[in-house]
């Protein structure tokens, strides 16, 4: 016959219940703004299916030509991933609700800021997706390429085999497109030219995605310079403008052109690099990365006197577990760059 728990150690276990579910709606995670969340049903391995954009109509001379959709697939395998926690009820009851009573609210802030950290670890290639695997994007090459095919049909054994490729990766310290180094280490030329260079990106059909960069994720240590180009309604006047079009030398203060370009500014504060920074289209239906989840995170408290971990360890608990992964969008809806 079990003993039942102690009437004082009853309002500790309901309000750590308690505290841990506040501690969860308060709490507000930020990679919804530039990840579309997919709930995946019953299967172990998430399928993406999906064909490029139709041809466009062409002048009709000669005998009709037919075009039959070509499938293209994409998967992601979600992991588990655990939490638990234990609080010794000796070391509990000498000290009150002073040290441990607080880790609660960790608790809570590691679950909810799960899918926030598994964003950031795909992006840098880090923890759990750091293999080659995880960082293939869409098309079967590395998300962060320089090499993307704008034709993904004309792809063979991953290698170019014909049309035009475009660019993801911007780090390095930028690539030279017609003439122009595009993107590198954050500046006002840098952010000027990588807008204009995604807006050129084209789809099969040969027309342009016509894709509008909103958001400009960065670091902390970026936050100064992002915050005076983007915001700053005047910029110093020895920026030197050098995009598609003329290059120039402004001399005095003049109107600050980035801040008119209706990209805002988001400071990651999770991001483990210094200097890259990403530029993103989070207009389209589907954003720049997906949260695959197979399972949400649900917790179990283990604290009924006949449990084991009660009986042998003087000692409650609460487990909990979920299974997810991040996944890649369409390549073209965001890049990289920094030195």
């Amino acid at each position: 016959m079990s003993t039942p728990v102690p009437a004082n150690w009853r309002p500790l276990i309901t309000q750590c219940n308690t505290t841990i579910r506040q501690a969860w709606s308060e709490l507000k995670p930020e990679y919804p703004l530039y990840t579309t969340t997919v709930n995946m049903g019953e299967r172990s391995i998430f399928e993406d299916a999906w064909i490029g954009r139709m041809p466009k109509m062409r002048l009709w001379s000669g005998p009709r030509v037919y075009h039959g959709p070509g499938a293209l697939t994409y998967t992601v395998v979600p992991e588990p991933f655990e939490l638990s926690y234990i609080l010794d009820m000796f070391k509990y009851a000498d000290d009150g609700f002073g040290v441990f009573y607080p880790m609660l609210l960790d608790y809570a802030y590691q679950v909810r800021m799960w899918p926030e950290y598994q964003m950031r670890d795909l992006f840098e290639a880090s923890g759990a997706w750091s293999s080659t695997a995880s960082q293939k994007g869409m098309d079967g090459l590395a998300n962060w390429s320089t090499a993307h095919q704008t034709n993904p049909y004309a792809l063979s054994a991953g290698t170019l085999a014909a049309g035009t490729a475009y660019c993801t990766d911007f780090t390095g310290g930028g690539v030279s497109i017609n003439s122009v180094t595009v993107g590198g280490a954050l500046s006002a030329t840098a952010i000027l030219t990588l807008i204009e260079y995604m807006s050129t990106i084209r789809a099969e059909d040969g027309e342009r995605f016509n894709i509008k960069p909103t958001i400009l994720m960065h670091p902390s240590a970026l936050r100064g310079e992002v915050e005076y180009n983007l915001k700053n309604m005047l910029a110093a006047g020895s920026v030197g403008y050098t995009t598609w079009g003329a290059a120039q030398t402004q001399v005095g203060a003049t109107d600050n052109v980035v801040a008119r370009m209706g990209v805002e500014p988001y400071e990651n504060k999770n991001l483990a690099s210094y200097t890259k920074w990403y530029l993103m289209d989070t207009s389209k239906s589907v954003k720049p990365v997906r949260w695959i989840l197979r399972e949400a995170f649900g917790m179990t408290p283990l604290t009924e006197p006949n449990q084991p971990i009660v009986v042998n360890n003087h000692a409650f608990a609460w487990v909990g577990h979920g299974r997810g992964a991040p996944a890649w969008s369409p390549a073209w809806l965001m890049a990289r760059s920094g030195p």
